[in-house]
């Protein structure tokens, strides 16, 4: 039943999530312990050298894409999401309507 739909789940989830995590322990053990000089990554509170690259490499992060030199991009991308919010915000409204309308017809 429910806890057999559980542990599949959790299964999944594990499927997923076990590669980075694997290929990070790998890193570490190999460059990190025991090592006398140990690279920057290793002193993270998750040392992974995959995120440190992205990091001091490629400035891939939070809010790091979010630059004037993008105001292009985001103007072209402004007409669908002003859409896709439109729409979503309509959707949304006849679900209210149609739940009050259940509910009405539920107190009857």
């Amino acid at each position: 039943g429910r806890l057999k739909s559980l542990a599949a789940a959790a299964a999944r989830v594990a499927v997923v999530a076990a590669p980075p995590v694997l290929k990070d322990l790998a890193h570490y053990m190999a460059r990190c312990r025991g090592a006398a000089a140990a690279p920057p990554w290793c002193l993270g509170p998750r040392p992974s050298a995959f995120a440190h690259a992205q990091a001091a490499g490629w400035g891939v992060g939070p809010f790091t894409y979010w630059r004037l030199k993008q105001t292009p991009n985001f103007l072209l991308a402004a007409p669908a999401l002003a859409l896709a919010l439109a729409v979503a915000r309509a959707e949304w409204r006849a679900a209210r309507r149609r739940d009050a309308k259940r509910w009405l017809a539920d107190l009857r």
